[in-house]
């Protein structure tokens, strides 16, 4: 791996950012994914390299390395922008890259032209700083906050978004963890879109949904409430979903599960009010954790996988909760301040 902070240089060299690119590595991918997600100052740099990386593999399939030297040579003499020579030619030949392999004398060229490409950006005009908005929501409370762009999310207790501030009409949103109701106004020319931590890249079609990704779960879901959204992860296929429709990822085995239902009450935690339908009693523990502090822990490990039902308010006596799920389900607790234990087996599975 390059030595950081990173350049178009060294991004350009590195043959792990070049395999993530062109989707041959996916050790690789994972790598460049969590990387991107870490160091968003980062993120112009990295789109950039990207770019160029597939502009020139695209050229290296049609033409012989002498041809794109040549080519180089004289976009160079031209003074050309070479960022948007680079996004023209990944736009041009991006399905034409997906069916061909990289060869090794495709690479040699490809490190061979980014020296000079390299060189060349280097001593232009380095692009103004890029600034983001995080937003987080405290454990116990729902926060309510309204993009520039009109559309509106809700951040579940715990949860973190991130989101790029410019004037160019982007409007992607990062959950880096947690928990999201997304109200969208619609704008066909400017895509409004939410990446998961498991790179699910999730894009409106005029629509509310919520998405949920906690760090203490293996599953992140996607769930729309009104119109479609799109839902793709890497460069397997687009899935479309309509009102009433959902995606689990399994973040073990990446399978992707549909789901269906009517999630109307999936949002009622924004009025205060959490319904836990046939949930595992892991992911209870985490909402329980978000939403009262508490700290949760299992005697026995197994309790963990099997599935129940609760509800409850925000402002209902933690005690309370844990009781409802004495009586319910047979299991019993102990409670020393925040730190909770829980015993036994349910009685109803």
């Amino acid at each position: 791996m390059p030595e950081f902070p990173l350049t178009i240089e060294t991004l350009l060299l590195d043959e792990s950012f070049i395999n993530h690119c062109l989707n041959k590595d996916a050790g690789a991918t994972a790598y460049w994914k969590a990387y991107a997600l870490s160091h968003p100052e980062q993120g112009e740099i990295l789109e950039l390299a990207a770019q160029c990386v597939t502009a020139m593999h695209t050229w290296g399939q049609s033409t012989e390395i002498e041809e794109q030297w040549d080519k180089l040579q004289e976009m160079i003499s031209e003074k050309r922008d070479m960022a948007v020579v680079a996004s023209a030619a990944a736009s041009r030949g991006l399905k034409q890259l997906r069916r061909i392999a990289w060869t090794g004398s495709v690479a040699a060229g490809v490190t061979g032209m980014a020296m000079v490409i390299g060189i060349h950006i280097h001593k232009a005009k380095r692009p103004a700083s890029i600034s983001y908005v995080t937003i987080s929501a405290q454990g116990g409370h729902v926060r309510e906050f309204g993009l520039p762009d009109g559309s509106v999310v809700w951040l579940d207790a715990g949860s973190t978004i991130r989101y790029r501030e410019d004037s160019a009409g982007s409007r992607k949103i990062v959950l880096m963890e947690g928990q999201i109701f997304c109200k969208v106004k619609h704008d066909s020319a400017h895509r409004f879109s939410v990446q998961t931590p498991a790179g699910l890249d999730v894009n409106d079609i005029g629509t509310a949904f919520t998405v949920q990704s906690y760090a203490g779960l293996h599953e992140e879901v996607i769930r729309v409430l009104e119109g479609e959204v799109t839902v793709q992860q890497a460069d397997s296929n687009v899935q479309v979903l309509k009102k009433d429709q959902g995606i689990e990822l399994d973040g073990l085995t990446e399978a992707m599960t549909r789901i269906t239902g009517v999630f109307a009450s999936d949002t009622s935690w924004i009025s205060g009010r959490i319904e836990l339908n046939d949930v595992t009693f892991g992911e209870m523990a985490i909402v329980l954790n978000k939403t009262f502090g508490l700290h949760i822990s299992f005697e026995n490990p197994d309790l963990m996988k099997y599935r129940a039902s609760t509800s409850f308010r925000r402002t209902d006596p933690q005690r309370d909760v844990l009781e409802a799920l004495k009586l319910v389900y047979g299991i019993t607790y102990t409670m020393n301040g925040s730190s909770v234990v829980l015993h036994g087996i349910p009685e109803h599975h």
